[in-house]
C-alpha cells in the first residue's frame, strides 16, 4: 500500500483490528474477517461489479406477476403484483443512487 514507514502500517492494521475487520494472530500476522456491514449488506459482488439485492427481486416480482395473471386474469393479482415490483424498483433505484 505505499506506507512511507512501518509505523503507518502498524497504525492502520491496528485500527482494523479494533474495528473487528482484521485479526492479529498468534504469529504477529493480521488477516482479514469476512464480514458485511452497513449498506454493503444488501449488495452481492459478481465478478467486477457489484448489484443491490433489490434488482434480483424486482425481477423475480414481476416475473411472478406475469405468470399469475396469465394464469388466472385477475386484476388484483395485477395490482398487487404491480406495487410490490414497484416497491422493489424503488429500492433498486435508492441503493443505486447510494453507490
Amino acid at each position: 500500500m505505499n506506507f512511507p514507514t512501518i509505523a503507518q502500517a502498524k497504525y492502520h492494521l491496528k485500527k482494523l483490528v479494533d474495528l473487528g475487520l482484521a485479526e492479529q494472530g498468534e504469529n504477529g500476522a493480521f488477516t482479514a474477517t469476512n464480514r458485511k456491514f452497513g449498506i454493503l449488506r444488501f449488495f452481492f459482488r459478481f465478478r467486477n461489479s457489484i448489484y443491490p439485492m433489490s434488482a434480483f427481486y424486482s425481477v423475480f416480482f414481476a416475473l411472478v406477476t406475469l405468470l399469475l395473471f396469465l394464469r388466472s386474469s385477475s386484476l388484483e393479482v395485477l395490482l398487487l403484483g404491480a406495487l410490490i415490483t414497484s416497491k422493489e424498483v424503488a429500492d433498486t433505484y435508492m441503493f443505486f443512487a447510494m453507490v
